[in-house]
């Protein structure tokens, strides 16, 4: 079934996410809107803690979707208590493809003051981006899997897996990437105007 007539069968329905302001909240509110819904009357947006939290939920019937990061969507799947209806991670739906969930933020003073610290700090995150990026799938999940304890080895496999391909081996800031965040959070109505990424934003602390 195409992913807009997917979308359309969430009317009605309870969508379980870790907090207003969070990434899986706000792509939870976009996706619901782009269906034509609106959140809060067509469909309800709860917030019900960490991702064991909406395990339990979904199990209990207290949530009929859930919208979490990985492993947790996996492990409901793999449990047989849901199927996957968006798959972000593996492109399905196209305005998300260059949607950046993680960025480190500093202060301009900070970075200013102290650019050593911060760069070796780019430096680090970059290093174990480009581990992740450029590892077998299986010597990644080995080394996560002290973060999950409750999770699977196969289903900490595949979710490393599925988003390798999204992982950015260098660390730089991607401007078609930054404009996929403001638009989801502008259809939301968080962002009232453009962004000046150009303040914003600056690569020159990753490593040369």
């Amino acid at each position: 079934m195409p992913v807009q007539e997917r979308l359309k069968r969430i009317k009605g329905t309870v969508i379980g996410t870790f907090g207003i302001a969070t990434y899986t909240y706000q792509v939870a509110y976009f996706l619901a809107k782009e269906a034509g819904l609106e959140p809060g009357k067509n469909v309800t947006l709860l917030n019900v803690g960490d991702g064991d939290s909406a395990l339990v939920a979904l199990k209990t019937g207290h949530i009929d979707i859930m919208s979490y990061g990985p492993p947790f969507s996996q492990i409901a799947i793999k449990d047989g208590d849901a199927i996957s209806l968006v798959a972000n991670t593996k492109g399905e739906y196209p305005k998300l493809n260059s949607f950046q969930a993680n960025v480190l933020l500093v202060r301009p003073d900070y970075a200013k003051k102290n650019p050593d610290m911060v760069r070796r700090v780019v430096g680090a995150l970059v290093r174990g981006s480009r581990w992740v990026a450029t590892n077998d799938a299986k010597e990644v999940a080995k080394v996560v899997a002290k973060f999950f304890k409750n999770a699977p080895s196969d289903v900490l496999f595949g979710t490393v897996e599925t988003i390798k391909p999204a992982v950015t081996p260098d660390g730089r800031m991607d401007l078609d990437g930054l404009k996929g965040v403001e638009e989801v959070y502008r259809a939301n109505g968080v962002v009232k105007k453009p962004v000046p990424w150009d303040r914003l934003v600056t690569n020159e602390f990753l490593p040369q």
